[in-house]
């Protein structure tokens, strides 16, 4: 089972006009011929700009598969308002999801990725922490 545990959160810039906004994280996992394995989603938070230890999203991954895709998205919940606003959590100009390539054999590593890099203002901006790491034959991000 991959798990992804999210570490910290931080809403660079507001996403509701009086309260800070309310994180979503969405997962997906994918094999190595980019056929989706799961998905997971954690939260809504309500009105958090920053969170330490934000939680886990867990997905199950099948034994044989060495090497997975992760894109990490982040969200602004409006539901059932208006439609959910996306966080850019990408230092890529070109992209607001994270896309991370994890071989198991890679042991711990650590992540964290700030939207604000990008250079562009117009963004709703987010910074995320989090780790992947292995053990006992299960990935777990962490």
């Amino acid at each position: 089972e991959l798990c992804i545990t999210i570490t910290y959160w931080e809403e660079k810039k507001k996403a509701d006009l009086l309260t800070s906004g309310d994180p979503k994280f969405i997962a997906y996992v994918y094999d190595t011929k980019g056929k989706l394995i799961g998905q997971d989603t954690l939260g809504p938070f309500s009105d958090k700009g920053k969170i330490e230890g934000v939680g886990s999203l867990w997905i199950n991954v099948p034994d044989d598969e060495r090497t997975f895709t992760i894109v990490l998205q982040a969200w602004d919940s409006d539901q059932p308002w208006s439609s959910d606003d996306h966080y850019d959590i990408s230092e890529d100009l070109h992209s607001y999801d994270l896309t991370i390539t994890y071989s198991v054999g890679q042991g711990t590593i650590y992540e964290k990725h700030d939207g604000s890099l990008d250079g562009s203002s117009k963004d709703l901006d987010g910074l995320i922490e989090f780790e992947i790491s292995v053990s006992g034959g299960i990935v777990t991000i962490v």
